[in-house]
């Protein structure tokens, strides 16, 4: 590589890296004891139906975060409200017609008993008849956008890696995907760790 590349090469990276400091910086400077205040929840899954442990997480979770529907209604209402800056077209409008209609699609693909744990752990918290984003209450087509978010929404976004051949351990092919997108303090504020136990 030509020095001139070089050079340009590690601007745009240095670029990169700090919009990518700028955009999940909140003015906060996190210390080593601000990682040991994210809850953990333990699920004792043993035995357990999808349903059984979808009640069981969503009573811990709404024990934990009171206010959630609030924060997650807010967060949906400023995801589609930037899509709908770049579109042009209508937050809900988006919602209703591209988004339920992606969601119905995806949802009879999903492991039913996985399934079962996503509308029980929903119904923990107080579910709105309404699809209506930024009202403040979450609809089960609203729980299900965000759990399917990065199906439904930012498609091609974030970054991924993958390994195959004799590099991965199961000799199949294993691809991840970071969803770096922009959060707000309600959104983080609603970060946790869920321990799934299986076995003995």
């Amino acid at each position: 590589m030509s020095d001139v590349r070089l050079c340009i090469f590690r601007f745009i990276m240095s670029v990169i890296i700090i919009f990518g400091i700028l955009a999940v910086y909140d003015g906060h400077i996190r210390s080593a004891e601000a990682a040991e205040t994210v809850p953990l929840f333990y699920v004792d899954a043993r035995g357990k139906t999808g349903t059984e442990i979808g009640v069981e997480l969503g009573n811990s979770i709404k024990t934990r975060f009171p206010n959630l529907e609030v924060k997650l209604d807010g967060y949906l209402a400023s995801f589609f409200g930037w899509i709908e800056i770049y579109t042009g077209i209508p937050a809900q409008t988006l919602f209703d017609s591209y988004t339920v209609p992606r969601i119905n699609a995806i949802k009879p693909n999903i492991d039913k008993r996985y399934r079962d744990e996503v509308d029980a752990l929903a119904s923990g918290i107080a579910l709105s008849n309404s699809d209506a984003i930024g009202d403040g209450h979450l609809s089960s087509n609203e729980i299900w956008a965000l759990e399917l978010v990065a199906d439904i929404g930012r498609v091609t976004n974030c970054s991924g890696f993958g390994v195959f051949g004799n590099v991965a351990l199961s000799n199949s092919p294993i691809v991840g995907r970071n969803l770096d997108w922009d959060t707000d303090p309600g959104i983080r504020s609603l970060q946790a760790i869920t321990v799934y136990h299986y076995t003995d």
